[in-house]
């Protein structure tokens, strides 16, 4: 388990996080937290249900589903024809 000091940063205190605890926790610099702190104990708990950018390639539905040698004889749109109602009438009208 990696160890680190706590410094004085400016007017503060602060730690420095290993690079490999930071990908093992999934956390990037930028990201937010709160702080739970008890005699010896301090806590920090990032958001991970936040929604974070995610990098995406841009993938063609060819590319999706160009293999595909099945049938669509018996597959319908479940949405074709169907009225918006409720919170999707709000979204899209």
């Amino acid at each position: 388990m990696p160890t680190t000091t706590v410094s004085k940063w400016g007017t503060g205190q602060g730690v420095h996080i290993p690079k490999q605890a930071m990908e093992d926790a999934r956390i990037k610099v930028g990201d937010t937290c709160t702080i739970e702190a008890r005699p010896g104990v301090v806590i920090f708990r990032f958001d991970q249900g936040k929604h974070r950018r995610v990098k995406c390639e841009d993938v063609t539905f060819e590319e999706l589903f160009g293999s595909w040698e099945g049938s669509r004889d018996n597959v319908s749109d479940p949405w074709e024809g169907a009225e918006p109602h409720g919170a999707e009438r709000e979204l899209w009208e």
